[in-house]
């Protein structure tokens, strides 16, 4: 992180064109997206959340756009099922008066 530019621009293409670390495996740690993107064909995701890693064989601006489009399902899911708990809760305590089937006054 403390590399100047020249540094970093030399240690991307080293590690890209030289046929030394195609070979190897090379933990790469950095924020800036530009190098890891130059640098690394495969990432590993440590999540907090869900206490797990993942590896990933793309890039990091391609794995950032996949999660971001996961993160964005996920959302859509939660709201989903978020619509239809209340929608159920509704039926709570009323039976089949309301039109609640048995199957959907179960799932609560």
């Amino acid at each position: 992180n403390h590399l100047p530019v020249a540094a970093v621009l030399w240690l991307a293409r080293e590690l890209r064109v030289s046929k030394t670390w195609r070979t190897r495996a090379v933990v790469v740690v950095s924020h800036d997206r530009h190098f890891l993107d130059a640098a690394t064909t495969d990432s590993l995701h440590i999540s907090g959340a869900a206490r797990r890693l993942t590896a990933h064989r793309m890039c990091y601006s391609a794995w950032a756009a996949k999660r971001a489009e996961q993160q964005l399902a996920l959302e859509r899911r939660r709201a989903l099922r978020d619509e239809k708990k209340k929608t159920l809760e509704g039926y709570a305590g009323h039976g089949f008066k309301y039109g609640g089937a048995s199957s959907q006054i179960n799932m609560m």
